[in-house]
């Protein structure tokens, strides 16, 4: 009995790490869904992978769910089975991302990690693969305007080298990224709410180097002095010129 738990203890592991949500491919083939309002989810077998694939519409620009999709740091905030997400390294539009997290089959707890490189596109895009950890898992999250709503496109591929049956599997993975992708629609629509409207679709702000470097180079300027005779502005006024009077 003690090794039929270990065992279901480490599928189940596997099958956290292939749905551990590090938003990474656009959308497969067909999912066919009026409005998409709850999470459309496929998962099929091919050529011995699994290939995951989801489509959801949520009720916020772009931005706002760029916002929440790429908060690497707070994940664990409203990732459900997550319990850390740290940033290892940014260069540019790549990130390394290390990230932890444990649940429980009953008394046994289960722990998993995983560290993927993340490559963004902004407010477009976000391809993830993994560097290390018990899963090979490749994915990419596509972001797609809809009216004043973003559809949610994700695509994953993973070893499907588990001795179990697909429709088990399959089953398992669809409620973990059901569940996975409301939160994170909860946690939109949560940080929308408290955020200035108009902030939500304004251009990217310069960056702090920028702005720094132009308030340095306005401090170490010299002061406008008025040049001497002119004066300010009631001097630049019209003056009526001098009559010189008979000698």
């Amino acid at each position: 009995m003690a090794n039929a738990d270990l065992l279901m203890a480490r599928l189940l592991k596997r099958l956290l790490l292939l749905s551990i949500l590090l938003p990474g491919i656009g959308l497969g083939a067909a999912i066919e869904s009026p409005d998409l309002a709850e999470p459309a989810i496929r998962i099929e077998e091919q050529n011995g992978m699994l290939v995951m694939d989801v489509a959801y519409r949520v009720p916020v620009p772009p931005r706002a769910a760029w916002a929440v999709l790429t908060d690497f740091e707070h994940m664990p905030d409203f990732v459900p089975n997550l319990a850390s997400s740290k940033v290892l390294q940014r260069n540019g539009k790549i990130v390394v991302v290390e990230q932890k997290g444990s649940m429980r089959l009953g008394m046994l707890p289960i722990h998993y990690e995983s560290t993927r490189q993340i490559d963004i596109a902004p407010y477009q895009s976000i391809r993830s693969h993994t560097l290390s950890g018990d899963t090979r898992l490749e994915s990419v999250m596509v972001l797609t305007p809809a009216g004043g709503d973003t559809l949610l496109s994700y695509h994953a591929t993973a070893a499907s080298d588990l001795p179990l049956p697909n429709s088990l599997v399959g089953s398992y993975l669809s409620g973990m990224l059901e569940s996975q992708f409301k939160a994170m629609r909860q946690e939109m629509l949560r940080r929308s709410q408290t955020a200035d409207p108009a902030i939500e679709d304004s251009p990217p702000r310069p960056a702090p180097q920028a702005a720094a470097g132009a308030l340095a180079k306005a401090a170490a300027a010299p002061p406008v002095r008025p040049v001497p005779g002119q004066g300010g502005p009631e001097a630049k006024k019209a003056r009526a010129p001098i009559k010189k009077r008979p000698g």
